[in-house]
Order: C-alpha cells, then structure tokens, then sequence
C-alpha cells in the first residue's frame, strides 16, 4: 500500500505540475512574453521566471506566486522520484526494469497495482482489472467489442499506456506491428490495443516466469 501511495503521489502531482505550467504559460502569452525552450520548471526557467514583471504588481504577483508554487512542487517530485528509484531496487522489479522504455516509475507502477496475479483466473480477467477489456453488447447470435470499459484500476492502465506510446515512437518492431493498424484505426485505438498486449506478457512474465517477448 506505502508504494502504491507513493506513486500515485507523484503521478498527482505531475498532473498539478502540467496545470501549473498551462497557467503561467497563459499568463506570459496573454502578454507576450516568450517563453524560454525547454522544460519550464527546469532550474533556469525558474530562475528566469522569478525577473519577469507583467503589467502591474498585481499581474507580476500572481505570476511569481505560480513560479514559486512550481518550485516546491517539483522539489516534492524529485524527491519522491528518488524514492522510488531507491524501492524499485529491490529484486521483484528489477527484471521489469530490463524491459525497453521501462523504467522504475514503470516497473514499480505494474508489480504493485497488479499485486499478486495468481489471484487472476487468466488474460480476460487481468485485463478487465485494468479496464482494458472491450465492451460487448451481445444481440441473438451477434457480438459486438466496443470501447473499453475504464471500469478497471485507472494507474494501472495509465502506466501501461504511457509505455506503449514510447514503444511505438521508439521500437522499430512495434512501429512494424502498429503500421497496417494506424491505416483503418485511430492511433488512440491502436495504443489501447498495444497496452493489452504488453499487460498479457507481463501477467505471464509474473506468473509463469516467462521471458518477456515483443514478438
């Protein structure tokens, strides 16, 4: 549980960090002000952020408070980044964190929201926990898979989809496997259907202690 807590913390407070940001970006273009490239809660950016002065102290103040509230917020991430690097060392992840694109945010993200996954009775199970098993309306002898459900644990899912966008950027095998897909599907449909797959090889990878295989 102290794990699990610990992630979706950071997973939070990434969400604020990105409102945050969507805010003083508003503010500086409202005045066009150009922002620096890169991250914006880089400790340059910050810096550089903390000079600017919009058009009357009440406009600079609430730019310099965002800018000071985005100070501690991503202290707060990079400690708790460090902290799960520090739990993700442990021998239960470390051979997740083999895995390409996967890192110890990912790793530790998957072992602890699927938990123990003997309790699974087999693939439709552990994909429907997730909320990545498609609806089905049934009709006389008819069966009809649409969207997925998201009735399922939202980190999990969350996780799993964020890692199948940077395989399908990154890996040549799956950019292979998604290509004639992209061509009748929306790229979001296909991305759903890569994290169904990758949530499969993990479970047995877990349960069976079978090598994980993008093949």
């Amino acid at each position: 549980y102290g794990d699990r807590k610990l992630l979706r913390t950071r997973h939070k407070l990434v969400q604020i960090r990105q409102q945050l940001v969507n805010q003083v970006r508003g503010l500086l273009n409202a005045y066009r002000v150009a922002a620096p490239r890169g991250e914006l809660v880089s400790a340059k950016n910050l810096d550089w952020l903390s000079t600017i002065e919009l058009p009357g102290h009440l406009l600079t103040e609430c730019l310099h408070g965002l800018e000071q509230t985005l100070r501690s917020v991503q202290a707060t991430i990079n400690a708790l980044t460090l902290r799960i690097k520090e739990e993700a060392s442990n021998d239960g992840v470390s051979g997740l964190q083999n895995l390409e694109s996967v890192g110890p945010q990912t790793a530790l993200t998957l072992v602890r929201e699927l938990g123990d996954v003997t309790r699974f009775t087999g693939t439709r199970a552990v994909t429907s926990y997730a909320g990545l098993a498609p609806r089905v309306a049934n009709s006389a002898d008819k069966s009809h898979h649409g969207k997925i459900t998201k009735s399922g644990n939202s980190e999990l899912r969350w996780i799993l989809s964020e890692w199948a966008v940077r395989l399908m950027s990154r890996n040549p095998l799956v950019r292979r496997w998604a290509a004639p897909l992209l061509r009748r599907m929306h790229k979001n449909k296909v991305r759903i259907a890569l994290a169904r797959r990758l949530l499969i090889g993990v479970y047995f990878m877990l349960r069976c202690n079978e090598p994980f295989n993008l093949d």
